[in-house]
């Protein structure tokens, strides 16, 4: 197994070199600012767009959406951008989820003006899945490090049922017929380790979850957003929350690996 050292560099280098902005973005659609509203709505209706963007001297200047958009002009309607909802092309994906949560959309620079759009729709895509489940894997392999150095000689058995522990037995001893020789805690399903760690306060705390009550939801969440990552499921409708959970706890990997 890799040193704590080289797993917290690892951890590192994902954290800021995974997905950007720029990976998920949409183009954005735009008209010139004296653009007759119901020219620009009929193009909204025929692509399915909500939101495109509005030119001023050749530049987007702002946007308008399908229902804001009650003047003659595209322009008279413009919303500018807020500064917070726009972001440059190299912002990581984990800083695009949280600001996801606090907006409906958010907009992308491209060679210094805005040129593409950014909604919770576009998590789906398959390199933000890929993201999102190598961030569940990192935080897995945290999770077996915790385990490893605060419960020495499987002490963690104490924490969870028979019934769990035989489970892991099991895939340790069909493994094994496999030619693979691992310990009993990387048997342990995710949800396991899960409920054992986040007894702690300390670890509970970290992750803001306030009560051992949350901590078994959350433990049910994080368990389906995984399910659901490995079999192309919905990440969307019922995970969101998920989402932004784990988009946070990337950037504290490696705090909780530092705590091994």
């Amino acid at each position: 197994m890799a040193s704590t050292q080289s797993l917290q560099a690892s951890v590192e280098r994902f954290y800021a070199q995974g997905i950007n902005a720029i990976d998920i973005a949409e183009s954005l659609a735009s008209f010139d600012d004296t653009t007759p509203s119901k020219t620009v709505r009929a193009f909204m209706d025929a692509n399915g767009f909500d939101v495109v963007g509005v030119r001023r001297e050749g530049l987007v200047a702002g946007y308008v959406t399908r229902v804001t958009m009650t003047g003659a002009t595209c322009g008279e309607s413009m919303i500018e951008f807020a500064p917070q909802s726009v972001m440059p092309a190299t912002a990581p994906v984990f800083e695009v989820i949280q600001l996801l949560d606090e907006r409906r959309e958010i907009f992308v620079m491209v060679l210094g003006s805005v040129g593409g759009i950014i909604t919770r729709e576009d998590v789906a895509k398959p390199p933000v899945r890929m993201w999102l489940f190598g961030a569940v894997t990192m935080l897995e392999m945290a999770f077996n490090r915790l385990l490893e150095s605060r419960f020495p000689d499987d002490s963690w058995k104490d924490e969870i049922s028979e019934a769990r522990i035989a489970k892991a037995q099991a895939l340790q001893t069909e493994r094994a017929r496999t030619g693979e020789t691992v310990p009993l805690i990387e048997c342990l399903y995710f949800s396991d380790k899960a409920t054992i760690l986040f007894k702690n306060p300390e670890i509970r705390e970290l992750f803001g979850i306030p009560s051992r009550a949350r901590a078994r939801k959350v433990t049910a969440d994080l368990k389906r957003l995984r399910d659901n990552l490995a079999h192309s499921g919905d990440i969307l409708t019922h995970g969101w929350e998920t989402l932004v959970r784990i988009s946070g706890v990337v950037d504290l990997l490696p705090q909780l690996i530092s705590m091994a």
